[in-house]
């Protein structure tokens, strides 16, 4: 997000340094909201008791899969306005998700261990920043003609396979039987 929100911003909109600028700003407390809303939709279920497969991990796996498919949209929706609130959700869903991720391991985790497990996921998952602008750049070049377009499906296709794997693998009672947790 970082590396190519910006020229994002000026290539669909056709918008100056200036308006970009302003146009990222609204983006980045758009974000704000989006952050803390995904927090309180995971504590509110977390209060009705709905356990916390449902309350963090299907709130995460949400947010990875409507991520998916704000991307997946934002390569066939022509008008420049709505591809910037997709861009806002696609690009906030997938980090809000942190925070609920450290209270996952946290759970799940021998107190022994937890820093460390926090610590290993977390650097793990940081690592995609090495590769991440390389690969969107190659999508973007690749698919001159269509600009943005195979990028973003990528990026899609990347948050649609993790929303589904934290459907299919996350099962916090059964690792925290498994770690007498």
């Amino acid at each position: 997000m970082v590396a190519w929100l910006a020229p994002f911003v000026r290539d669909q909109g056709g918008l100056d340094i200036r308006e970009s600028g302003w146009i990222l700003s609204s983006v980045y407390f758009g974000q704000t909201f989006i952050v803390f809303l995904v927090a309180m939709l995971s504590r509110t279920l977390l209060a009705a008791n709905f356990g916390s497969r449902v309350g963090r991990g299907f709130v995460m796996a949400g947010c990875l899969l409507l991520s998916a498919v704000a991307f997946a949209m934002i390569t066939v929706t022509d008008n420049t306005t709505i591809n910037l609130i997709l861009m806002t959700v696609a690009t906030t869903l997938p980090g809000s998700i942190f925070t609920i991720c450290a209270a996952m391991i946290s759970e799940v985790t021998p107190p022994s261990e937890r820093n460390r497990l926090v610590t290993i996921i977390f650097a793990l998952a940081t690592l995609s920043a090495l590769v991440s602008p390389a690969i969107a750049g190659y999508g973007i070049e690749l698919g001159a003609a269509n600009g943005w377009r195979p990028a973003l499906l990528v990026l899609s296709g990347v948050a649609l396979t993790g929303g589904a794997l934290v459907v299919w693998l996350l099962r916090p009672d059964e690792t925290r039987k498994k770690f007498g947790v």
